[in-house]
């Protein structure tokens, strides 16, 4: 390989790096690996032990409870959640009753570790 092949080969290289930096938050989004972002893991669990669907337990042991009993199924994911804005994370708990998809919206601040019920169940929109 000739020098001229060399630093043609490390320009590309730094060209190719300089793009995937700038378009990182696109790249991570269409790949899927912003699931794993720590604050939105936060949002998560932060909702899963709010006692939001019921006064003296957890939401995680509600609808596990509801799993369980086979009042509620699985639709796809249980748990996601949405950066909004800095720390604010709209978080959604998915599942189907009676065959009706159920939707509760929940907005998370996970810097003071609010939770606060956006909208109960209910069919999406």
């Amino acid at each position: 390989m000739e020098r001229r092949d060399k630093v043609f080969f490390v320009l590309l290289l730094g060209g190719l790096g300089y793009g995937g930096y700038q378009n990182r938050e696109f790249i991570e989004q269409k790949l899927g690996l912003d699931d794993l972002a720590p604050g939105r893991i936060k949002a998560v669990d932060l909702c899963k032990h709010a006692f939001t669907l019921d006064r003296v337990r957890p939401n995680w042991v509600v609808l596990e409870g509801w799993l369980h009993d086979g009042q509620i199924e699985e639709d796809g994911e249980l748990w996601t959640a949405q950066r909004v804005a800095g720390d604010d994370f709209r978080v959604l708990c998915r599942y189907k009753r009676d065959g009706e998809v159920q939707l509760h919206r929940f907005a998370v601040d996970t810097a003071s570790g609010g939770v606060r019920v956006e909208e109960d169940a209910g069919p999406p929109r």
